[in-house]
């Protein structure tokens, strides 16, 4: 058995299940469990995984000495560029490297210059958690290779008005767990 887990939803749109705990790895290597075998908790398989990744999402209030300050509502992000987007900007906070691709080199981004935007989907009732689309834009942070999360952490996010600021957190990725035929 490599991963076990209890359902927590059927998720409709991918016809998959959503869980209580992402499998290991999954932050790390995408599709390090497409393909194997999907088996029900008697041991019937029901297909091939594959997993279906959708918004990322950002816990806010961490640390627990900054917690009062991280929180935002919908309301409080504007479309102040009128594009139709609410967004917040990712904005360096310390040096920080765009990856362009293994061929180009590293674009070295310095403290205040903007990473990229995030458009929220939805924030929770007590503003604690936000979800957003995953930027198309690569960064790397300690080492040339890209990674989709460790350079979140610590750099600031701001509304697109500048009225509000945050600090970014190491964000998840929502997802669904899907069997494919040929189990």
């Amino acid at each position: 058995m490599v991963f076990r887990t209890g359902v927590t939803e059927f998720d409709e749109p991918t016809g998959g299940v959503r869980v209580q705990l992402p499998p290991p790895l999954v932050q790390v290597l995408k599709d390090c469990y497409d393909g194997l075998p999907l088996v029900d908790e008697g041991g019937k398989p029901l297909g091939k995984t594959k997993i279906v990744y959708g918004d990322r999402w950002m816990f806010l209030p961490f640390p627990p000495e900054v917690a009062w300050r991280q929180r935002i509502s919908m309301d409080e992000i504007v479309d102040a560029d009128g594009d139709g987007r609410r967004t917040l900007r990712l904005i360096a906070a310390n040096k920080v490297g765009r990856w362009h691709g293994p061929e180009r080199p590293i674009e070295v981004l310095q403290p205040g210059t903007r990473m990229c935007d995030l458009e929220v989907t939805r924030v929770t009732d007590d503003g604690t958690m936000l979800w957003f689309r995953n930027p198309k834009e690569q960064f790397v942070y300690t080492y040339p290779i890209p990674h989709d999360s460790w350079f979140y952490q610590g750099m600031d996010l701001a509304t697109e008005d500048g009225k509000r600021r945050l600090t970014a957190n190491y964000p998840g990725w929502d997802l669904c767990i899907t069997a494919r035929a040929g189990g």
